[in-house]
C-alpha cells in the first residue's frame, strides 16, 4: 500500500518551459521482463577506483527506443557533494547528438555510465545556465541501494545545487560556461508534464502545487495518443516514464533506465516527487526527438506507452519499480450530456498517486467540459450533477459516498461545477481518523450553457406567526406585530414565543426574469429562548480556489475541526445543504447572565477614556470576573453559492430540522430548507427575541442614564438620553463603549423605537466591515472608490459598499472564488486584523508587536496582527493567560474594540 506524505520534499529543478512528451495512455496488462537480465544489471564499478581521465560509455534514447552509446570521460569525484557519504561523479560526455544539441538534455536522467563493463551510476545533473556536455552521475551503489528500503522514511534533503571543484569549473569555463554558471550543477531537468486541460487551467493548478511541493515544476503538454511500446523496450539506457495518473489527464515525467537488478528497474538517478515509499505507473515510452532549445537547453519529446509495472521507490538517489504488477488505481469516469447539443461525453483517468487524486479530478473535469463539451474554458451556463465515490477503509470494509447537486456560474461554469467534488476528495484523503483509499469517482452531470438564479430580496423578507396556542389553526394568527394576521415586513426586531411557528415570506428575482414569493415554515422549539436572528440564506456549495496559498486541507483548517469520526466525516459532505436549498435559519443566544459579566478577555470597563488614562497610551485592560466561555472552533468559510436555471415548479417546503445543538442554556439552531428548481444566492438577517420559560426580560426596560464624556479626550462628542439602548446592561463593563461608539457614528442601534442594541448578538463579517469603514471615516485618509465590485454574493446587501472600498484598499479580502461570505460570523483573530491593517492603512504607520508572542494558543496568519493589538492596548488576554482567537465578536465587544482602536488612530495623528 502506497505511503502517504501529506507534504512530500521535493528537489528543486530548474524553472523552464519545456516542449514535452505527448502522454495519453492505453492498456492496462502487465509484461514480462526483458530476456538478457545480466546485461542489465551490471556488476557496480567500485567508487574507490574512480580516477579523472578514465573512458566510459553510456546509453540513451535519440529516437524511438533503441538506446544509442555516447562517450564518457571522467572529469572529478564531488565528495559529500548530494548528502554526507554520497559523491557526485563528474563527467563529460559525447556523441553526435549531444554535438548537435550542444550537450545533455532533459530526459537524460538515469542514463547508465559503465566503465570497463562495470556500472559508475546514472547520469542526473547538469549545469542551469545552458547547455552543457559537462555532466553529474549519481553512484549506482546509492541508487540499487533505493530498493533496501521497505517502509516509508522521511526523505534526506538534498542541496539545491552541487558546488563544483576548480577541476570541473576550469573544465567547464574551456567549454564557454560563465566563472558563476561553472561553480554548481543542478538536477537535470524532469519536470511533472501534464496533458489534458488548457494551459491556463495547467498554470492554475500548477501555481498551487509548486507553493505546496517546493521545487516541483508543472509543465502542460499536447494531448495525443499512446504509443505501443511494449515493456522489452525498457532497457538500461531505454526512455522510462513515471506516472501519477494516465488516462485522459496524464501526470508523468520522462527519464531513463539506469539498470534492471533481480527484477526491479532502476532509473533517474534523482526523485520525481520524492515521495519515498510509494505507489507510481512504471511504463515504456518511445522518443521522438531531441529538441534543441536554445534557451531552457534540449529536452526529449516523448509518447508514454500503457503502464506496464508500478514504481514503489521515490528517492534520492533514483526510482525503482517492478513489472510483475500494476499499480492500483483511483478510476475517474464522467459522463457529461450537453443539453445544447444532445449528446453525451465519456471519459477516464487512472490516478495512481492517491495524493493528487483531487488535481487529476479537477483537471479532468476541466477537459471534459472545456474541451470536449463545450469548447470554451470559461462558459456561462448551469448543471445539476450527480457524484459517487467508493473506497477502502482501514479495516478493508468499503465505503461509499453520493452526493447531487445544481451548480451555475456567469463566467466560468466547469469550475463551479467540479469544486465541490474536489473538496470532498481532500477532505477524505485528509481526514484525521483513519487512513482510507479512494477507488473510484463516478461524476454524471447535465450541462447547458444558459445562465440562470435566484436572488434573495433581502429588503423584502414578510414575516407571520402562527399562534402555538390550543385554539390554533394553520393561517397566522394576530399578533401586534402581524396585525389582522397578515404578512408584515420583517424590518424590525420581531418577539415571537415558544412553540410558535414562523412562516417566513421570501421574495425571489429570476435571473433577467419576474419576482416570485415562497413561503417557508420554521417552528421554534417549545424550549427556545434567547435573543438571536433570523437567516434567509442560500444553499451550499464549495468553497475551494485551486490557488489558495494554503493548499488543500480537506475543508478543515485544524484536526479539531473534522467531524468526529470517518461515518461523520461521510454524513457531512452527502447532508450539507445544497446550492438551490432555500435556507431560514432562527439562531438564539440564552438570556444568561454569564454572556455579559465582563469575563471576555476583551473589556473590563478600564478602557482608558473615563478613568484618566490618556488615551495616547492605552493600558491593555483587565478580565473582569465571571465564568470563562468555551473557545469554539474559528468558524470555516461558509460554502460559496453559486445560480442555476430552473426547470421544474417550485417545490413544497421540507420539514425544518431538529434543533442544534440541543437546548440546556447553549445557543440554539433551527434551520428550515425549501428546495427550489434553481441555484439560489443571496441572504437577509434580522434581530428575533424568543421569551423564555422564566417570563425573564431578555431586553431590560430601564434607560441607561447619559454618560459624560471623558476629559482626556475633549475631542469625543456630548450625548444623552438620545443614545441610551434599552438592552445595555449599565454595570456592564461595555455600557460606556458601546454609547461612545453610537455618538462616533461607529456603531448604531438595530432599531430606534425602542432604542436596542442587541449587545449578545454575534457580529458579522458584513457588519465588521461597515465598522471598520465608520472608523476610517474619522481619520484623514479616505477610502477608495470602486468601479466595479468584485464580489458575487453582496447583491442587495446594505454593507457592500463598506466591503468592496475596504477590499479595494486591501483591508479585507474574500474566500478566492469572487465571494465574501457575508453573514459568517466575525472571529477575535480576524477582527484584531482587519483593524490592525486599517490603522496601517489609515496612518502609514507599522503598528508591528515589538515584544515577541503574547499568548500561547495563537499562531497563524493572525498571530503579528493580535500581538501587535495587544502591545497597542486594543485587546486584551483571558484570565488563564491565553487569547481565545476563535471566538465568535458580540455587538458589545466590538463597540469597545473601535472606541479603543479611534483613540489609537486619533492618538497617531
Amino acid at each position: 500500500m502506497c505511503a502517504r506524505h501529506p507534504r512530500p520534499r521535493l528537489l528543486r529543478v530548474l524553472p523552464a518551459a519545456l516542449l514535452a512528451a505527448l502522454l495519453v495512455t492505453t492498456g492496462l496488462v502487465a509484461h514480462p521482463m526483458p530476456a538478457d537480465a545480466d546485461e542489465a544489471c551490471p556488476p557496480t564499478f567500485p567508487l574507490a577506483d574512480v580516477q579523472p581521465g578514465q573512458q566510459g560509455t553510456g546509453l540513451s534514447v535519440v529516437q524511438g527506443t533503441e538506446p544509442v552509446p555516447f562517450d564518457v570521460e571522467i572529469v572529478d569525484v564531488l565528495h559529500d557533494a548530494l548528502a554526507p557519504g554520497l559523491p557526485l561523479v563528474v563527467v563529460e560526455v559525447d556523441s553526435p547528438e549531444i554535438d548537435r544539441v550542444g550537450g545533455v538534455w532533459s530526459g537524460m536522467s538515469g542514463s547508465p555510465v559503465l566503465v570497463d563493463g562495470q556500472l559508475l551510476g546514472a547520469l542526473a545533473y547538469g549545469f542551469s545556465a545552458g547547455p552543457s556536455r559537462l555532466a553529474g552521475v549519481t553512484p549506482a551503489a546509492a541508487l540499487r541501494a533505493v530498493t533496501d528500503r521497505p517502509a516509508p522514511d522521511p526523505p534526506l534533503e538534498l542541496a539545491e545545487q552541487v558546488t563544483m571543484s576548480p577541476r570541473v569549473r576550469a573544465r567547464a569555463t574551456d567549454e564557454g560556461l560563465s566563472t558563476t554558471a561553472a561553480r554548481r550543477m543542478d538536477m537535470l531537468r524532469l519536470p511533472l508534464q501534464v496533458s489534458g486541460p488548457s494551459q491556463p487551467r495547467v498554470e492554475a493548478v500548477a501555481a498551487r502545487l509548486e507553493r505546496t511541493h517546493p521545487g516541483l515544476q508543472v509543465v502542460r503538454t499536447g494531448i495525443g495518443r499512446a504509443a505501443d511500446v511494449p515493456a522489452s523496450a525498457l532497457v538500461p539506457g531505454g526512455n522510462l516514464a513515471v506516472s501519477a495518473s494516465y488516462g485522459d489527464v496524464t501526470l508523468a515525467g520522462v527519464g531513463t533506465v539506469t539498470a534492471i537488478c533481480d527484477g526491479t528497474v532502476l532509473g533517474f538517478g534523482h526523485p520525481l516527487l520524492y515521495s519515498g515509499a510509494t505507489r507510481l505507473g512504471l511504463h515504456a515510452a518511445s522518443a521522438v526527438r531531441i529538441v534543441d532549445d536554445p534557451t531552457y537547453g534540449p529536452s526529449k519529446l516523448a509518447n508514454l506507452g500503457a503502464p506496464v509495472g508500478t514504481i514503489e521507490q521515490d528517492r534520492l538517489a533514483g526510482v525503482a519499480g517492478h513489472l510483475r504488477s500494476l499499480p492500483a488505481t483511483t478510476a475517474i469516469t464522467t459522463a457529461i450530456t450537453d443539453l445544447d447539443m444532445q449528446r453525451t461525453v465519456t471519459g477516464r483517468t487512472d490516478v495512481v498517486f492517491e495524493e493528487l487524486a483531487a488535481e487529476a479530478l479537477l483537471l479532468h473535469g476541466w477537459t471534459a467540459y472545456d474541451l470536449l463539451v463545450f469548447d470554451d474554458p470559461y462558459v456561462a451556463g448551469t448543471t445539476e450533477v450527480s457524484w459517487t465515490m467508493t473506497g477502502v477503509r482501514a479495516d478493508g470494509q468499503p465505503w461509499s459516498l453520493t452526493r447531487g447537486n445544481r451548480h451555475a456560474s456567469d463566467y466560468d461554469l466547469s469550475s463551479a461545477a467540479l469544486f465541490e467534488a474536489v473538496d470532498a476528495v481532500w477532505a477524505i484523503l485528509a481526514n484525521p481518523h483513519e487512513h482510507v483509499r479512494v477507488t473510484a469517482v463516478e461524476y454524471t452531470a447535465d450541462a447547458a450553457a444558459t445562465y440562470d438564479d435566484f436572488e434573495i430580496l433581502g429588503d423584502d423578507v414578510r414575516l407571520a406567526i402562527l399562534d402555538a396556542g390550543p385554539d390554533a389553526g394553520d393561517e397566522p394568527a394576530e399578533d401586534p406585530q402581524v396585525p389582522d394576521g397578515q404578512f408584515v415586513p420583517a424590518t424590525e426586531p420581531f418577539v415571537a414565543e415558544p412553540g410558535d411557528t414562523l412562516v417566513v415570506q421570501v421574495a425571489l428575482r429570476r435571473f433577467r426574469a419576474g419576482i416570485e414569493h415562497v413561503e417557508v415554515r420554521l417552528e421554534i422549539p417549545e424550549e427556545a429562548g434567547g435573543t438571536g436572528e433570523l437567516v434567509v440564506t442560500g444553499g451550499g456549495g464549495s468553497w475551494y480556489d485551486p490557488e489558495f496559498p494554503e493548499g488543500p486541507d480537506g475543508g478543515y483548517a485544524r484536526r479539531s475541526q473534522a467531524p468526529e469520526g470517518f461515518d461523520a466525516l461521510l454524513a457531512s459532505l452527502t447532508d450539507r445543504p445544497r446550492n438551490d436549498d432555500l435556507q431560514v435559519t432562527l439562531q438564539l443566544y440564552p438570556h444568561d447572565p454569564g454572556w455579559d459579566d465582563g469575563d471576555d478577555g476583551w473589556d473590563d470597563g478600564d478602557d482608558g477614556w473615563d478613568d484618566g488614562v490618556d488615551p495616547d497610551e492605552p493600558v491593555p485592560p483587565e478580565p473582569g470576573p465571571g465564568p470563562e466561555p468555551e473557545p469554539v472552533p474559528e468558524p470555516e468559510p461558509s460554502p460559496g453559492l453559486e445560480p442555476v436555471p430552473p426547470d421544474e415548479p417550485l417545490e413544497p417546503p421540507q420539514e425544518p430540522t431538529l434543533p442544534l445543538p440541543p437546548p440546556g442554556g447553549d445557543a440554539l439552531s433551527v434551520t428550515a430548507t425549501l428546495r427550489l428548481d434553481a441555484v439560489v444566492e443571496g441572504y437577509a438577517a434580522l434581530p428575533v427575541m424568543v421569551g423564555s420559560d422564566q417570563d425573564t426580560e431578555p431586553w431590560p426596560p430601564d434607560a441607561i442614564p447619559p454618560v459624560e464624556p471623558s476629559p482626556d479626550d475633549p475631542s469625543m462628542p456630548e450625548f444623552g438620553d438620545d443614545l441610551a439602548f434599552e438592552d445595555v446592561d449599565p454595570s456592564s463593563p461595555h455600557a460606556a463603549a458601546i454609547l461612545r461608539a453610537a455618538a462616533l457614528g461607529l456603531t448604531t442601534g438595530v432599531s430606534e423605537d425602542p432604542p436596542r442594541f442587541a449587545p449578545e448578538l454575534p457580529v458579522r463579517r458584513d457588519q465588521a466591515a461597515s465598522f471598520v469603514a465608520r472608523l476610517l471615516a474619522t481619520g484623514q485618509r479616505e477610502l477608495p472608490e470602486v468601479d466595479a465590485p468584485r464580489f458575487v454574493d453582496l447583491a442587495g446587501n446594505v454593507h457592500a459598499e463598506a466591503v468592496e472600498s475596504l477590499a479595494a484598499a486591501g483591508i479585507v479580502q474574500g474566500r478566492g472564488d469572487a465571494r465574501f461570505e457575508p453573514a459568517t460570523e466575525v472571529t477575535r483573530a480576524q477582527l484584531t486584523s482587519m483593524l490592525l491593517e486599517a490603522l496601517r492603512w489609515s496612518t502609514g504607520e507599522p503598528f508591528a508587536a515589538e515584544g515577541g508572542a503574547h499568548f500561547p494558543d495563537v499562531t497563524g496568519v493572525h498571530a503579528a496582527a493580535i500581538d501587535a493589538g495587544y502591545e497597542h492596548g486594543l485587546v486584551a488576554g483571558r484570565p488563564d493567560g491565553t487569547f481565545g482567537p476563535s471566538l465568535a465578536v458580540r455587538r458589545d465587544q466590538a463597540a469597545s474594540l473601535l472606541v479603543r482602536t479611534h483613540g489609537v488612530l486619533h492618538a497617531a495623528g
